[in-house]
């Protein structure tokens, strides 16, 4: 392993020393006051600590990020707009422009400029119970006080207090008003999908919760007018770091973290990351401590802090994360017993009133639905509340008026209260069918077929009365009693040499499976099949990726699969790990990826989207006995330029590394 070093610094704490400065913050042109004792500068000269190097990978290392966390005049600075402080990190991570202006003072993006405007303010009695709140984010350098406003050029937002779950006070930015004159952009953000496509059996998990995420991002201070409220002396004051409740603020931060999380995934670090909540997931203990060492050695030279309190560091196999306890020796999903108690509370309450708001109906709908990937008949057991919801709000009501429950929303609730318990676990992969069987219905009958055999009948009279949902049911139960009864052990196998994602227009082989009904296709749903013994092909839709992977795993298959050149994505540490042999990069050629008229992808055209063919399997023992044959990872000796992460790979070079081990991309057109 040969150290580098960047821009005549040491990438590691025990070598030559790096001097811990950060850089200054503008002065304010409209008066605000930081609280005292608040610096934002550090001396030159201050002394850094000598640590032991650190338990983490030396492609962290080898990053070349200044170990600025060691000094301890940078450990004291306080959250609010920190990660200013750590600029040149930043941009040493990524050569974004957009993030590092974001860094350096986020300038909110309007669509129009906000007129002036001041909300309702909170009573004077409720306003002094959130002071201690006010004087929290004081403390924290998150706001600040305005001495000389110019009262035409801002916005005054309300601020009001709602109880935490430990009885405490929380004080609310509301920014409803300012959030309508906010430019909206679409964006994704990964969440408890993205755990269960991930998730393999006997996983160990470790949690790592940033404190004070949002408010660790830095205001520009030209915006900080638009970020207005009035404490209970009627002073003004302004934030200067992002708060909770700014419309932008979720992509915001999504997209501060994509180099970081590019980097991590790029080295094989299996992870999901849902804003200031991070979960990592190792088969190996050991290696996962070092997984967890090396994402919070980088988390904290770039200037988050770790909440250790609300972490979860110490590897296990059952971990609460995003609100489900995840069983990775089960592979089981279900609520904490809080949050059981909870939906029972909420039920008993809406029983016993004689009326209810429609806020609270739907606050309880809302909470039930939220519940949905631990308990599986969610869907069918809120429906008359969310109907009776609709209803009364298109008869002109608002969700302050007090409406009666129906019967048929009682009866909802009671079955939450009676059955929660027993509801309580999903399993986080869908087991395969041993028989697959298509049904279907019409007003005068139904039809089903399974494999060579065909099934129906006519409805009777008094079955004809049914809605067309329930003859479908019905349809699927007949089926069901006419063929399985007396199947067991089933299994059904799939072909040799298939497409598993084609149509006729564009299957790569004889035999494929369609989304949707195909006059060539050998079935549809690829997923309701067993990929065992296929010698499969798979260029599925890219957001199925994880979809498949963790299906190849489950199955013990081994297949092509065709997938982006996107680091960033949540499952490339997965194709890393699941590779069996060197990814292919595909040639740039024109007519690599058409539309079924011959139309070339756009992408393609202008070399933004590059494809790589990856020979994955589901068997560990072929995955490592593929990495056995592969070098120890290495940089090139000397110095090295740095390219930003966010970048898609170019023609040659390094897929990725795991467990020490580097994979290298083989470009087609050069074999």
């Amino acid at each position: 392993m040969t150290n580098h070093r960047v821009r005549g610094v040491s990438p590691f704490v025990g070598g030559p020393r790096a001097r811990c400065s950060v850089g200054a913050e503008p002065a304010p042109t409209e008066g605000p006051t930081k609280p005292k004792g608040m610096q934002n500068e550090l001396p030159p000269n201050s002394q850094e600590s000598e640590e032991i190097r650190p338990n983490v990978y030396p492609e962290v290392l080898d990053l070349g990020l200044i170990n600025m966390h060691s000094c301890s005049n940078v450990k004291s600075l306080p959250v609010g707009g920190r990660l200013a402080n750590f600029t040149m990190n930043w941009e040493i991570l990524t050569q974004d422009e957009v993030i590092l202006d974001a860094i350096k003072g986020y300038k909110i993006e309007f669509v129009q400029n906000p007129l002036k405007f001041c909300q309702n303010q909170e009573n004077k009695e409720n306003m002094k119970l959130v002071e201690n709140e006010i004087q929290d984010l004081l403390d924290k350098n998150a706001v600040e006080l305005v001495e000389f406003p110019i009262i035409h050029n801002q916005v005054l937002s309300n601020i009001f207090i709602r109880q935490k779950k430990d009885g405490g006070l929380r004080p609310i930015f509301n920014l409803k008003g300012l959030n309508k004159h906010i430019q909206y952009h679409h964006f994704k953000m990964e969440g408890f999908l993205t755990v269960k496509n991930l998730i393999q059996k006997g996983d160990y998990m470790v949690k790592v919760d940033l404190k004070d995420a949002y408010l660790s991002i830095l205001i520009h201070e030209d915006h900080r007018k638009y970020l207005r409220f009035l404490n209970s002396e009627g002073q003004t004051l302004q934030f200067r770091s992002l708060p909770f409740g700014l419309a932008s603020g979720p992509r915001l931060f999504t997209k501060i973290m994509k180099p970081l999380v590019a980097f991590l995934r790029r080295i094989g670090i299996r992870l999901v990351i849902y804003l200031d909540d991070i979960l990592i997931m190792n088969q190996s203990q050991d290696a996962l401590q070092r997984d967890r060492d090396s994402l919070i050695w980088i988390l904290q030279n770039l200037g988050f802090v770790i909440n250790w309190k609300k972490s979860q560091l110490t590897p296990t196999q059952n971990l609460e994360f995003l609100g489900f306890l995840i069983d990775s020796v089960m592979m089981k999903v279900t609520l904490p017993e809080n949050k059981i108690h909870k939906i029972l509370d909420k039920c008993n309450q809406a029983l016993n009133k004689r009326e209810i708001t429609i806020q609270e109906l739907s606050s309880l709908v809302g909470l039930l639905n939220a519940s949905r990937d631990a308990i599986v008949p969610t869907t069918l057991y809120v429906r008359e509340m969310q109907m009776h919801q609709t209803k009364q709000l298109l008869l002109g009501k608002n969700f302050q008026s007090k409406i009666k429950l129906s019967k048929a929303c009682k009866e909802e609730i009671k079955w939450w209260i009676n059955h929660v318990q027993e509801h309580n676990g999903k399993q986080l992969l869908k087991p395969s069918p041993d028989l697959m069987i298509e049904s279907d219905a019409s007003n005068l009958g139904w039809g089903a077929v399974c494999q060579d055999m065909k099934m129906g009948g006519p409805w009777s009279k008094e079955e004809k009365k049914l809605h067309i949902n329930a003859l479908e049911l019905k349809a699927a139960h007949l089926a069901l009693k006419s063929v399985a009864k007396n199947k067991t052990d089933m299994l059904v196998w799939g072909p040799i040499l298939i497409d598993l994602f084609a149509d006729r227009l564009n299957n790569q082989t004889p035999a494929y499976f369609s989304w949707r009904p195909d006059p060539g296709a050998l079935g549809i749903d690829a997923f309701m099949k067993h990929w065992g013994q296929l010698k499969a092909y798979a260029f599925p839709p890219f957001c199925l990726i994880p979809r498949v992977l963790a299906k190849v795993m489950k199955d013990k298959a081994k297949i092509v699969i065709i997938t982006p050149s996107w680091q960033t994505q949540a499952a490339y540490p997965m194709l890393l790990s699941m590779a069996v042999d060197c990814p292919i990069l595909l040639p740039p050629i024109k007519n690599l990826l058409t539309s079924p008229e011959g139309q070339a992808h756009p992408l393609i055209l202008d070399s933004t989207l590059k494809l790589v063919a990856w020979k994955v399997s589901g068997e560990k023992q072929e995955q490592e006995d593929f990495r056995m044959k592969l070098q120890t990872s290495w940089w090139n000796h000397g110095e090295r330029e740095l390219r930003p992460l966010t970048t898609p790979a170019g023609n040659t070079g390094v897929a990725g590394v795991m467990r020490g081990t580097w994979i290298p991309f083989r470009p087609l057109w050069s074999m």
